[in-house]
C-alpha cells in the first residue's frame, strides 16, 4: 500500500487565523519532495485516505486552547472533502511557549471531484480564541497523512 503526507511547506504563509472560517486564511497542502524529503511518494492521489493531520502554530494573540478543521478541494472552502471536524485540543510547545502542536485522526476516504485540482487539498482553520500564524520558516506546519485506496484488497 502506498501512502505519503501533504503539507503547507512550500506555500505561503498564512497568518492571523482567528475564530471564524475565512477564505482568505485558507492554507494549501500538496507534496514537496525538495523541502521535505520524508513526502516520498508524491501527490496525494485522486483516491485517498486521510488518515492525520498534524498542526504546529504560533500564537499571534490571545490563548487558543482548541481548534477546527474543514478540508475542501477548493481553495474557497465550497467543495469539501471532510469537515468541520470535532474540537482538536492543543498542547503548548514544549521549548517554545508561543507555539501550539496537536495531531488529529481524520479517517474518510474522499474522491477528488472533477473540479478538483490533482494532487492538492485546502485546510481551513479556526481556534476557539485569540489568532495564530502558520509560518513554515519559523517550524509551523500542517502535514495530512494519507495511504491510496486503490492499494487496499
Amino acid at each position: 500500500m502506498s501512502g505519503g503526507f501533504i503539507t503547507n511547506k512550500n506555500d505561503a504563509n498564512v497568518t492571523g487565523i482567528g475564530t471564524a472560517f475565512a477564505v482568505a486564511k485558507a492554507i494549501r497542502l500538496l507534496a514537496d519532495p525538495l523541502t521535505d524529503p520524508a513526502s516520498t511518494h508524491g501527490a496525494l492521489p485522486a483516491h485517498p485516505r486521510a488518515e492525520q493531520l498534524d498542526l504546529v502554530v504560533t500564537v499571534s494573540s490571545g490563548a487558543p486552547a482548541t481548534a477546527k478543521v474543514l478540508l475542501t478541494w477548493d481553495a474557497k472552502g465550497d467543495n469539501v472533502a471532510f469537515g468541520p471536524s470535532g474540537t482538536i485540543t492543543f498542547a503548548a510547545g514544549l521549548t517554545t511557549t508561543a507555539k501550539r502542536m496537536a495531531t488529529t485522526s481524520i479517517l474518510t476516504a474522499p474522491r477528488r471531484p472533477s473540479s478538483g485540482t490533482s494532487g492538492e487539498l485546502w485546510l481551513h482553520l479556526i481556534v476557539d480564541a485569540g489568532t495564530v500564524d502558520l509560518v513554515a520558516a519559523d517550524g509551523d506546519l500542517a502535514r495530512l497523512h494519507w495511504t491510496d485506496t486503490r492499494d487496499r484488497v
